[in-house]
C-alpha cells in the first residue's frame, strides 16, 4: 500500500506523467467530438458537394415534407421551390375567398394539379418560375430544394432533365410515413384533402419514385412517421440508398 501510494505521488508530480495525462485527456475529447459528429451526420441528409445540388422532396400529403426540409437537409443557402405555395396562389386566383372549400374537393384539387403540374401548359407557374430561375446567369449554380410531391411521372421526368441540363446533381429525398399518420396530419391542415385522394397519391408517389431512381444521382429515404426534432431522431430513420 505504501509503495503504491509513493508511485501515485510520483505520477502526480512527474512532468512526463503530467504530459501523458494531458495528452490522453485531449485525445478522449477529440474521440468524443468525432462520435458526436458521426451521430449528427447519420441523422441528416448529406451531400457530396456543397453547391450545385437539385433536391426533390417527394412524398404524399401529410408525409411531413416541409418538416424534413427544414430540419434534415444539410445544405447551405438553398433556394426553395414549394409547389404547395404555388397551388394556393393559383387557387386563390381562381376561387378567391372560397379557395379552401374548392381545393378540398376531388374536382377542385385535380384542376389545380393539372394547372400547376402539366409542363406543356403555359399556365404552369412552378415550371415557368423554375425555368426562369435556372436560366439566370450566375457565377456558380445555387442549391435548389424542389418540394413537389413526386406523383406526376411525366412532370418529374421533365424536372429532372431540366436540372441535369443545367449542370445539377439531382437527389431525391423520399419522405415516407405510415398512412394512418398521414391521414391524421391531413385532417389537421387548413386545406385538407379527401381521404381517398391522400391514399391514392401516396401510392402514386411510391410507384413513380421507384421508376425515377435510375435517373438521379442520389436517393434517400426518410421515415417521418414520428414528429421528432433533430436531437431526438434515431439514425435508423434516414437511409441513403443510392
Amino acid at each position: 500500500m505504501f509503495i503504491t501510494h509513493i508511485i501515485n505521488i510520483m505520477k502526480r508530480f512527474n512532468p512526463i506523467f503530467l504530459i501523458i495525462n494531458i495528452f490522453i485527456g485531449m485525445l478522449l475529447k477529440e474521440i468524443s467530438k468525432i462520435k458526436k459528429l458521426m451521430l449528427i451526420e447519420s441523422r441528416v441528409v448529406g451531400f457530396d458537394n456543397p453547391q450545385g445540388n437539385f433536391v426533390i422532396i417527394a412524398g404524399g400529403p401529410g408525409a411531413g415534407k416541409s418538416f424534413v426540409t427544414q430540419n434534415f437537409i444539410d445544405l447551405p443557402n438553398y433556394k426553395q421551390f414549394n409547389v404547395d405555395n404555388y397551388r394556393v396562389a393559383l387557387a386563390k386566383k381562381i376561387w378567391g375567398d372560397q379557395w379552401k372549400e374548392n381545393i378540398s374537393t376531388d374536382e377542385g384539387y385535380q384542376k389545380i394539379l393539372d394547372m400547376s403540374y402539366t409542363t406543356s401548359d403555359p399556365r404552369n407557374l412552378t415550371i415557368r418560375f423554375l425555368k426562369n430561375f435556372l436560366d439566370t446567369e450566375r457565377n456558380e449554380i445555387p442549391n435548389i430544394v424542389y418540394d413537389a410531391g413526386g406523383g406526376q411521372r411525366e412532370v418529374m421526368n421533365d424536372v429532372i432533365n431540366l436540372a441535369k441540363e443545367n449542370g445539377y446533381d439531382v437527389t431525391i429525398v423520399h419522405v415516407v410515413t405510415d398512412l394512418d399518420k398521414a391521414l391524421e396530419r391531413n385532417l389537421q391542415r387548413d386545406r385538407s384533402l379527401p381521404t381517398d385522394m391522400v391514399i391514392d397519391y401516396h401510392d402514386k408517389v411510391r410507384r413513380v419514385v421507384k421508376d425515377l431512381i435510375p435517373m438521379v444521382d442520389n436517393y434517400w429515404i426518410v421515415d417521418n412517421t414520428k414528429d421528432l426534432p433533430f436531437g431526438e431522431r434515431a439514425s435508423g430513420s434516414i437511409h441513403r440508398i443510392k
